[in-house]
């Protein structure tokens, strides 16, 4: 059905109380459970060869995609770095550190990198590589440690944590995020691997039909969401969905009511031309385009709701409206 919007979420509890949230309104809705597979691809090889790679498609890129790129790059370089500066005059079989080493160091990290956070914009690469910088400054350990760990070369005893086999910065084995395999491609990336990862996971979906919760506004709406656990990037988009359904309705009901007896041809080219006088988009100047089969759907949902009759030539409030009152 065109009015139900699909509320999703990833574990069962967040879906039940979403559910008696809706119940408080009337709205009647179920869990539905779907099996959602999400691919990664990754690329995986010896850091040196990643690092050719992502300057490769660096240099094949505008200006602002390839500062990203150069930040990962630079960010490469710093673990590498660490991983030598750090094993230069160790060899196979070396005691590196105590169990409590590590713990302090952990602890040291997490207090300097609250406080490096402050004034930092998580979205900007540079800053990122701010951040690391200052995480391997003041806590090498956790960096060497999950490098050394994930590339099977320690040991972990009572005491803590030996060498067993030596290992250059170059030579580590990474994975970085598929960017653009185009380029990983020729004999000077034949150490790399392309690999694509299935993920299935369980989606807790809620169809809830539109009209059980169109007195409802945008930040009702957004609070309810959130407060129940749904992702944020899921809320931001089912908002601007529900708000244009929303806004389409009203021009509907406004339209009919102006003129009883209209048709959906009619009906749509009045909507069309009050669109630009809406606040959908805010300050945005919008168009709204509608196709011939857009309007009847909706119009044959506000029949089955009980708030228009009619037919799709000549369009009337109903009589009796059974909607909910406005709450």
């Amino acid at each position: 059905m065109i009015f139900d919007e699909k509320f999703v979420f990833y574990d069962r509890e967040s879906a039940k109380d979403f559910i008696l949230v809706m119940k408080k309104f009337g709205a009647k809705c179920r869990i539905n459970e779907v099996l959602h597979n999400e691919p990664e691809d990754i690329i995986t090889g010896k850091m040196d060869d990643i690092n050719r790679w992502i300057l490769a498609i660096a240099d094949n890129n505008d200006s602002d995609i390839k500062n990203i790129f150069l930040a990962m790059h630079e960010k490469n370089e710093i673990i590498k770095d660490t991983i030598d500066q750090y094993l230069k005059d160790k060899s196979k079989g070396d005691f590196l550190y105590s169990h409590d080493e590590l713990a302090e160091d952990v602890t040291e990290v997490s207090e300097r990198m609250e406080e490096q956070m402050h004034g930092k914009d998580r979205d900007n690469p540079y800053d990122l590589i701010d951040l690391l910088s200052t995480f391997i400054e003041s806590s090498p350990l956790s960096i060497i440690n999950r490098v050394l760990e994930d590339q099977g070369v320690l040991e972990e005893t009572e005491e803590g944590f030996w060498l067993k086999e030596k290992i250059s910065g170059g030579d580590i084995i990474y994975q970085v995020p598929e960017i653009e395999d185009k380029y990983c491609t020729g004999p000077e990336f034949s150490g790399l691997k392309h690999t694509t990862i299935f993920k299935p996971i369980i989606k807790y979906e809620i169809p809830v039909n539109i009209m059980d919760i169109i007195d409802l506004d945008m930040d009702d709406i957004g609070t309810i969401m959130m407060g129940c656990g749904m992702d944020p990037d899921d809320t931001a988009n089912l908002m601007s969905d529900y708000l244009f359904k929303k806004t389409i309705i009203e021009l509907i009901l406004t339209g009919v009511d102006e003129n009883r007896g209209i048709s959906t041809e009619e009906l749509s080219a009045d909507i069309m031309d009050e669109w630009s006088s809406v606040s959908y988009m805010g300050d945005l100047d919008s168009r709204l385009y509608l196709n011939p089969e857009v309007i009847p759907a909706f119009i044959t949902e506000l029949k089955r709701a009980g708030i228009l009759s009619g037919n799709l030539n000549s369009i009337k409030p109903a009589l009796t409206k059974s909607r909910k009152k406005r709450r």
